[in-house]
C-alpha cells in the first residue's frame, strides 16, 4: 500500500537496503548494510522511509530510530 501510494504521488520508490559506513572501537571504517523500507526519487531529491506495522513500546520506538 505504502510503495503505491508514493507511486501515485509521483515517486520512483523502492525497496532496498541502504549502505552506511562507520568505525568501529578501533576507530577502523566498516560498511554496514541496513534494510529500509523504501527508497524514494522526485527530481533530484530522495528521501528514505522506515515503516512498521506497530510500535507496540517505546523499546521498538527508539530500536526502530537508532538504525540510522
Amino acid at each position: 500500500m505504502i510503495c503505491n501510494e508514493l507511486r501515485a504521488r509521483g515517486f520512483g520508490a523502492d525497496a532496498g537496503v541502504v549502505e552506511l559506513f562507520e568505525k568501529n572501537a578501533g576507530g577502523i571504517g566498516v560498511r554496514k548494510q541496513t534494510e529500509i523500507g523504501f527508497v524514494c526519487n522526485q527530481g533530484a531529491r530522495r528521501y528514505y522511509i522506515l515503516s512498521a506495522f506497530a510500535l507496540p513500546d517505546r523499546a521498538k520506538t527508539i530500536r526502530e530510530k537508532d538504525r540510522f
